[in-house]
């Protein structure tokens, strides 16, 4: 089964239900809206534990996934280290913010999405 076709299965649904129940919100922006799971790994794709996985609203998402690929590391790794290191320490409000409003301006997003 290929990865496009797992995320469409029954298992993956559950799993993704799973996390997101105990996650409750982003975990990047706290929002309630518009969940997703993330993988914080691939290593045991197809076979996950509830540990690789985090919730993310749809626009962290989009924004995290965004920055790995466009910016330069460590960047890409710090939004890792917001939430999902292995210290887990919480990102202050005030970090979360700066990274999405600096992401936001390199990828042309204004408030409401793609300008």
């Amino acid at each position: 089964m290929g990865y496009q076709d797992y995320l469409k299965s029954p298992e993956w649904k559950e799993l993704a239900r799973r996390v997101k129940e105990r996650d409750r919100c982003c975990v990047l922006c706290s929002s309630t809206k518009n969940l997703e799971a993330h993988h914080r790994t691939y290593v045991r794709v197809c076979n996950e534990e509830l540990g690789d996985l985090v919730t993310v609203c749809d626009r962290c998402h989009t924004f995290y996934h965004a920055a790995a690929k466009i910016l330069p590391p460590p960047r890409a790794e710090w939004v890792e280290d917001l939430r999902w290191g292995e210290d887990a320490k919480p990102a202050t409000a005030e970090e979360v913010a700066g990274f999405m409003s600096e992401l936001g301006k390199k990828l042309g997003w204004t408030e409401g999405g793609q300008s």
